[in-house]
């Protein structure tokens, strides 16, 4: 049994995702004979089988495969296992790309909830959850709730990791895109430029991993730049056009001044005013 659940895993792991659900539904049908269904290695094979369907496209049998991984760690592990709320997130994930958001955002604050209770505020993983938040309500064009979603993640994992880890450069990017998408630019280029600034601080990453954040810089840059000179264009119209607008209203005044003053000069010049009968 340990030796199929390995070879299942290695399947998985390298990518040969037919083979590793054909192992996967071995190794539940011989633990439904060994042990019966209320297991977690039960619960852990249907989540993999989940994962799988996931990644083949098939998204409403992947949330019907999750459900019932979750519903057996529910039995077995209990409601309030760190396992449970791992399954919950993976079911936001598979409700999300299906386009049930009020699902998808339901099991996430429930994965957020039963994680936090479990294993404590400072665990590492509430942080990527909050990023996956985060990144769903991007998907939902509400910039403002995944920033600060982002931020949250953001400030755990510097209390964690420091500066200096692909975690925070993470969520410095995220935060850098999710300005973009609400043309703040200039707060999309501090957020990439702290991102590039600890990326070139982490030992042994990547050089094309940095050529990539330094290009996303360049074009946050050139977009903030041209965005300055459009203000500053637009203001220059509103000064120079406020002087002559000045003036015209002032000349309209004068002529209203100027017919005012000839209406009453022609009343006192009509007959019979300005002397006694």
């Amino acid at each position: 049994m340990r030796q199929l659940l390995a070879s299942a895993k290695q399947a998985y792991k390298d990518g040969a995702f037919e083979r590793a659900f054909e192992l996967y539904s071995q190794c539940i049908n011989a633990l439904l004979q060994i042990t019966g269904p209320m297991n977690k290695d039960v619960a852990a094979c249907i989540g993999k089988l989940a994962s799988i369907q996931f990644k083949f496209g098939d998204f409403l049998q992947a949330i019907e495969l999750q459900t019932k991984s979750i519903i057996l760690n529910e039995r077995v592990l209990g409601k309030d296992h760190p396992q449970t709320a791992y399954g919950y997130s993976n079911l936001a994930l598979y409700h999300h790309s299906c386009g049930y958001f009020s699902r998808a955002f339901e099991h996430m604050y429930r994965a957020l909830s039963i994680l936090k209770m479990s294993a404590g505020e400072n665990h590492p993983d509430i942080a990527a959850l909050y990023l996956n938040l985060g990144l769903m309500y991007q998907d939902f064009d509400n910039f403002q709730a995944a920033i600060d979603c982002f931020l949250e993640s953001l400030y755990r994992n510097l209390a964690l990791f420091g500066e200096k880890h692909l975690q925070v450069v993470s969520c410095y990017q995220a935060i850098a895109h999710a300005h973009y998408q609400l043309a703040d630019y200039r707060k999309a280029l501090d957020f990439q430029g702290k991102a590039h600034k600890a990326l070139t601080q982490i030992p042994e990453i990547d050089q094309q991993y940095i050529a990539s954040s330094k290009a996303q810089m360049d074009h946050f840059m050139n977009l903030s730049v041209i965005a300055e000179k459009v203000k500053d264009k637009s203001q220059r119209q509103i000064g120079s056009n406020k002087a002559p607008q000045q003036e015209a209203a002032k000349a309209a005044e004068q002529a209203a001044g100027r017919m005012r003053g000839m209406r009453r000069a022609a009343q006192f010049m009509q007959p019979g005013r300005g002397r006694a009968a």
